[in-house]
């Protein structure tokens, strides 16, 4: 694997454990939610309200953050580069695949399509912004 697909995943891997730390940052640092009890954190059964409320908070918190309206040109260009980027390490990884062990070529093209999918979501999400 070359050094431009490991930066790819590495980029993708980093984005994600953004993400996860934004979704995720514990209920202290909250506004409104600091007493929750830790048990009401799921949507099981009776929680299910209140952690659909919760949800849809956090969304527009994030919602807020991001400011797609203001933002959608630069964000649009620069999911077309990433999706660019991914399109040519695709290339590359099909015209380099090993003959003698084709299996580790074959798994990263999986996991670049993947995150060419990935990225046609996010696109769409900033059209319906």
């Amino acid at each position: 694997m070359n050094d431009g697909m490991y930066l790819l995943l590495l980029i993708v891997a980093l984005l994600g454990v953004i993400y996860a730390g934004y979704r995720y940052k514990p209920s202290s640092i909250h506004e409104g939610i600091e007493n929750m009890d830790k048990s009401t954190l799921n949507g099981i059964a009776g929680n299910a309200e209140s952690f659909a409320s919760t949800i849809k908070t956090e969304s527009l918190r994030l919602q807020d953050m991001l400011l797609v309206p203001k933002y959608r040109t630069n964000y649009e260009d620069a999911i077309i580069n990433l999706d660019e980027y991914v399109s040519a390490s695709m290339l590359n990884t099909a015209l380099t695949i090993n003959p003698d062990k084709p299996t580790d070529a074959l798994e990263q093209l999986v996991k670049l399509n993947t995150v060419k999918t990935a990225l046609n979501n996010v696109m769409k999400y900033i059209d319906s912004k």
